[in-house]
């Protein structure tokens, strides 16, 4: 299928550019009544991927439009920690 091909490369594309993989746990709570019985973890699927690498695009093409015009916007710079080597090390092992 064409989507899935370019959803794919997308994907790649992102990580190419430094996109990293992670492993969020999102859950919400089930209640009977007023009490908090549960919590249920969402499960990750392709749906939920190709959306994520598309909303992670458009933000991308969002933010180099806004500077090529010089337009004002909000970012959020990450920055690489201090010990990143030996954050490096224990990711390794």
């Amino acid at each position: 299928m064409a989507q899935d091909r370019f959803a794919r490369k997308l994907k790649a594309l992102r990580h190419l550019h430094g996109a990293l993989d992670l492993e969020i746990i999102e859950a919400r709570p089930v209640f009977d009544g007023d009490e908090l019985k549960d919590l249920e973890t969402e499960k990750k699927n392709r749906a939920r991927d190709i959306i994520e690498d598309f909303m992670i695009a458009a933000n991308g093409i969002t933010a180099r439009y806004l500077a090529t015009r010089k337009l004002p916007s909000l970012r959020c710079i990450v920055r690489i920690p201090k010990r990143w080597d030996r954050i490096m090390e224990v990711a390794a092992e």
